[in-house]
């Protein structure tokens, strides 16, 4: 409104506003296996029209789910996962992320043993820098990182297997 003395003037405009909504985005936030195994990034996001992923490796996917498989170490890293919102007129944008760690494991192979005499030794050596070793073979266990059998006999025939396990990667 203007006025100059008695006269006053008014004027006016309207302009439209255009509102997007734009919700969360739901994911794991962080997702823990081991060398060699697989995992799904998921998201939800209610009324989302579009999705896109990225991380690590150059990884790139436009969906709001995905599958991994045999990962190792090096895929570990901050996963960002980006939804699109729309109301026609205008495109807007949310994020969130989640973390992937793939634990390394041991690899590892047993010198094969052959034959043994009957009163030898039986002397296996596993690797080192595990958390925990189980050694396991006909009547015998242990939980040491070499097995060692002094004086074997007829009851120690048979196959030996050693698991060892990293931090839970076994």
């Amino acid at each position: 409104v203007w006025s100059i003395g008695s006269v006053s003037c008014t004027t006016s405009n309207t302009t439209n506003i255009s509102v997007v909504n734009v919700n969360s985005i739901s994911v794991v936030p962080n997702i823990t296996i081991c060398n060699g195994e697989g995992t799904n990034l998921t998201a939800n996001a209610n009324g989302a029209v579009s999705y896109t992923w990225t991380g690590p490796n150059g990884f790139n996917v436009t969906q709001p789910n995905t599958q991994f498989q045999n990962l190792n170490p090096t895929w570990s890293g901050v996963y960002t996962i980006t939804a699109a919102f729309t109301n026609g007129n205008l495109t807007c944008y949310n994020t969130n992320q989640t973390n992937l760690l793939v634990k390394p494991d041991i690899q590892f192979s047993i010198t094969p043993v052959g034959k043994l005499c009957f009163n030898q030794s039986l002397n296996l050596i596993g690797p080192s820098g595990a958390t925990s070793y189980t050694w396991t073979g006909p009547n015998f266990s242990s939980n040491t990182q070499n097995l060692y059998i002094p004086n074997v006999s007829t009851i120690n025939i048979g196959t030996y297997s050693l698991v060892v396990d990293l931090n839970g990667c076994k």
